[in-house]
């Protein structure tokens, strides 16, 4: 590992995923990933560019862990990316969140940012995209502006039991304790992101704010207010489009039935 620079841990799909053409996702890292963390001084790294004969998990997971920064590609919505970026949050590690122009938002990392960049390739969209994950790495680093763990108040996992510093355990059984570990501290992030979606479904039945307040803390109740703005703000969007897409009899037959 170069002494000068520190990694950046690229989490994307690896093999081609069905319906793309070969080798995509190798060209977004080559031409788009790998350019912009150079410039952000870092050393762009991925699992499959380690040589090391050791399970391949046991790698995903110390980069996971060590990497003082990363980069998490959701575009297919690839279930192996999205464990991963379970575990890197629920550490509250750094990391940058992009994805392929057009895939759908995931709804529990919906309150986080996340960069659009060209699914088509073409060199302005590649410049463009290079220079704004440049710039997010730059903006992130110390910040965890990108935190879920941030966002709901919660307390980060933290590798304290000492059964994975014994030098005498296995590594199959330090990645068996350090895998049971990761898996509670995801569904702990779980439960909570359920609850603040049970309590928007119950707003949305017109309960009240007032029984909300007394169900969540005020960290939680923020964050509620935030997914309620966003999600008013994308059905305005949808509805705006919808009536476009109209012809003026269908708008005017509307007008004619809400009189």
């Amino acid at each position: 590992m170069n002494e000068e620079k520190k990694t950046c841990f690229v989490i994307m799909p690896i093999s081609d995923p069905s319906g793309y053409e070969e080798g995509p996702f190798l060209k977004v890292y080559q031409d788009v990933f790998s350019p912009a963390i150079e410039a952000a001084g870092y050393i762009p790294h991925r699992v499959d560019e380690d040589s090391k004969s050791s399970l391949i998990q046991t790698k995903i997971i110390k980069n996971l862990l060590e990497a003082p920064m990363a980069i998490c590609d959701l575009s297919t919505r690839n279930p192996n990316v999205l464990f991963e970026l379970g575990i890197r949050q629920a550490f509250n590690k750094p990391v940058v969140i992009v994805q392929q122009e057009g895939t759908e938002r995931i709804f529990d990392v919906g309150c986080i940012s996340c960069i659009d960049y060209d699914s088509q390739m073409g060199y302005r969209g590649v410049v463009k995209a290079r220079e704004q994950i440049k710039t997010a790495i730059k903006a992130t680093e110390g910040n965890n502006v990108n935190s879920i763990i941030n966002e709901l108040n919660i307390k980060p996992a933290n590798i304290t039991d000492t059964s994975l510093s014994d030098t005498s355990v296995s590594d199959d059984k330090r990645n068996q304790l350090l895998l049971y570990m990761l898996l509670n501290k995801v569904d702990q992030m779980n439960e909570d992101l359920q609850k603040i979606k049970s309590a928007y479904n119950a707003n949305q039945r017109n309960a009240s704010r007032q029984t909300l307040s007394r169900s969540l803390p005020k960290e939680q109740l923020e964050t509620l207010a935030y997914i309620e703005a966003r999600n008013r703000l994308y059905q305005e969007k949808n509805d705006k489009k919808i009536d476009e897409e109209k012809t003026l009899g269908e708008q005017l037959a509307e007008l004619n039935k809400k009189k």
